[in-house]
Order: structure tokens, then C-alpha cells, then sequence
């Protein structure tokens, strides 16, 4: 009696752990053909964006080709004008530097006029002090 209960036993584990077995098994057939299909359009979508991005190319190289000339003639315009503005800015600035040298030049005038007043000042306090020594003498 025990020997068929556990026989019972055993061969209900058996059955349990087949359709375990099953359910993993098709979870698993299941899991890697959604995977499959997941990459499959993975796939699809990178070379369709390929496709896309190759026809822009090729538009974007027609266009090109077809705005090459008007393209040349913006640019040499836009150097012109570039050009024009660095000889302006270097113009302004020579100008700059000038006035800035002159406005030194007309300090240190300055300084040296107040040096030599100070200086003169300087002496006739001298001489005043020593007329007034000689008077006392």
C-alpha cells in the first residue's frame, strides 16, 4: 500500500515537473522568438533608416552640386565683407594706438611741466628762505 502511494507520489512529481518542464520550454521557445522578431525588426528599422539617410545623401549631394556655384559666389562675397571689416578694425585700431600715444605724450608733458613748476617753486622757497636768513643776519 505505502509502496503504491508513493509510486502515486513519484509519478504525479514525474507528471509536475514534466509540464514544468513544458511550461519552461515553451516560456523559452516563446521568450527566443519575440527576441527573433525584436531583432528582426531592429534590423528592418536600421536599414530602412539607412535607406533614408543614403537617399538623403544623394539629395542633399544633387543640391549641392546644383548650389555649388551660388555657394562659391556667397562665400568670395562673404570674404570681401570680411575683409573689408578687418581693414576697417585694423584701421580703428592704428587709429586707437595713435590717439593713445598722443594722449601720453601730452601726460608726461604735463608731468614734466609740473615737476619743472614744482621745481621752480621749490628754488624760490630756497632763495626766499635765504633772504630771509640774510636779513636776520
Amino acid at each position: 500500500m505505502k509502496d503504491k502511494k508513493k509510486e502515486e507520489e513519484e509519478r504525479k512529481m514525474k507528471e509536475e515537473n514534466r509540464k514544468k518542464d513544458e511550461e519552461k520550454k515553451k516560456k523559452n521557445k516563446r521568450r527566443r522568438r519575440e527576441e527573433k522578431e525584436r531583432k528582426r525588426k531592429e534590423e528592418e528599422e536600421e536599414k530602412e533608416e539607412e535607406d533614408k539617410k543614403k537617399d538623403e545623401e544623394k539629395e542633399e549631394e544633387e543640391e549641392e552640386e546644383e548650389g555649388d556655384e551660388e555657394e562659391r559666389k556667397r562665400e568670395e562675397e562673404e570674404k570681401k565683407v570680411q575683409e573689408e571689416k578687418k581693414k576697417k578694425k585694423e584701421k580703428k585700431n592704428r587709429e586707437e594706438e595713435e590717439r593713445k600715444r598722443e594722449e601720453k605724450k601730452v601726460e608726461e608733458e604735463k608731468k614734466k611741466k609740473e615737476k619743472k613748476r614744482e621745481e621752480e617753486e621749490r628754488k624760490m622757497k630756497e632763495e626766499e628762505k635765504k633772504l630771509q636768513e640774510e636779513k636776520k643776519e
